[in-house]
């Protein structure tokens, strides 16, 4: 016969209730994610009192029973409840949330987002984010900011009662999974980007975009930084570029503040870099939002966009491949974003200082960072290993 468990008055404590050495009771409890939860009293029942100078609460077995009941019938939907979430959502800025609405809109909201609340299982989540990897094509990356938007609106419902448990807890396990065999967008080599600069500076169509790609690429830079750039944030003679600024092109042209707090910081320029900026012709024609002196403002006064740069890019590639001889370094295909990552690599494969390098880079976590200097460079395990090797501290020499 199994011994029945006691709390200290005496009494018979139920399946999964414990009383903890504090006297507190807990009652632990699996919801539909399948991890284990714990919720804690100070009481068991109604009638226990509370004790002196804790902070009132129900008691044990009430939360229980709430836990218990199923959730309600309701008639409200993904779509009903993602109003509210969206609504409520504060701390961001606007051109972010104007994006979340977009990617709701465009993927969320006629399909999955009609669902009723009290519907939804976790095996409807995982098909809805295999059938957008799948059928639509959609990356992992992709999927990973969709989920960022439908599970906090679930887990809301939650909270509020609506559903007992967030069936998207978990569904992104096996999207992740697939993603992690995807090939990463990868830095240019050294010998591409030697290459990359060499044809910038030869080639007489591409010739115009040398500055704008020299600064990119000598800063690190987001685009959206680099083309709100204003004279006023250029100071030549101590040689540091100010980023305060982004040029975001949601619901039309404007200029918002950086994407963090980290985002607003000072660079020190190299050589090459304050060279091209001297160079830089100064036109002020153009104003957006009040701002005016654009460092990359083109002779029609106009700037070019994201989208336009990275096809600017590509034209570049497929000129310098086309005319590149046998033998030669051919360029791959690579967005303006991947010169942002191959400075942060350039200065990983040089630099130990990780703080330095995500204050340069304006990271706002240093796990960003960290990733990045450990894919910087596939030699220096190699290299680590044969230092330890010479030095035998391992098995001696």
């Amino acid at each position: 016969m199994s011994i029945k468990r006691r709390d200290s008055k005496g009494r018979i404590l139920h399946d999964n209730e414990f009383q903890r050495k504090d006297g507190r009771y807990e009652y632990r409890y699996s919801d539909g994610d399948g991890k284990l939860h714990s919720c804690y009293s100070w009481r068991l029942t109604e009638a226990d009192q509370l004790p002196a100078g804790k902070h009132r609460c129900e008691p044990l077995r009430t939360l229980e029973k709430k836990l218990s009941e199923p959730a309600r019938p309701t008639e409200l939907t993904l779509n009903d409840y993602w109003e509210i979430y969206i609504g409520a959502k504060v701390g961001i800025k606007n051109s972010t949330k104007v994006h979340y609405c977009k990617t709701y809109d465009k993927h969320v909201r006629n399909s999955f987002g009609l669902r009723r609340l009290n519907e939804i299982r976790f095996s409807d989540v995982q098909a809805y984010y295999k059938a957008l990897m799948l059928d639509k094509g959609l990356t992992p990356n992709r999927i990973a900011t969709i989920h960022e938007l439908v599970h906090p609106t679930l887990n809301l419902a939650r909270r509020d009662g609506i559903i007992s448990y967030n069936p998207s807890n978990g569904a992104m396990k096996e999207v992740s999974m697939a993603g992690a065999h995807k090939t990463k967008k990868r830095a240019l080599t050294v010998e591409e980007q030697a290459e990359f600069l060499r044809f910038l500076e030869t080639d007489r169509t591409s010739n115009r975009w040398r500055p704008l790609m020299i600064c990119l690429l000598g800063t690190g830079c987001r685009i959206g930084e680099m083309l709100a750039l204003t004279w006023d944030d250029v100071d030549l003679d101590n040689g540091v570029i100010h980023i305060r600024k982004n040029l975001s092109t949601v619901d039309g042209v404007h200029i918002t503040t950086p994407k963090n707090q980290s985002s607003v910081r000072d660079i020190p320029m190299f050589d090459e870099v304050r060279q091209v900026l001297t160079e830089q012709p100064r036109r002020y024609s153009l104003v957006i939002d009040g701002y005016s002196g654009f460092v990359f403002q083109s002779e029609k006064g106009t700037l070019p966009l994201r989208n336009g740069i990275d096809v600017i890019i590509s034209h570049i590639v497929k000129r310098h491949n086309k005319a590149c001889p046998p033998g030669s370094v051919m360029l791959p295909k690579f967005s303006v974003h991947q010169l942002r990552h191959t400075f942060c690599t350039r200065i990983c494969e040089n630099e130990t200082d990780l703080k330095l390098i995500q204050e340069l880079m304006g990271h706002s976590s240093i796990k960003t960072t960290m990733d990045i200097y450990n894919e910087s460079n596939p030699k220096r395990k190699k290299e680590s290993f044969k230092r330890l090797q010479e030095c035998g501290v391992i098995f001696g020499k």
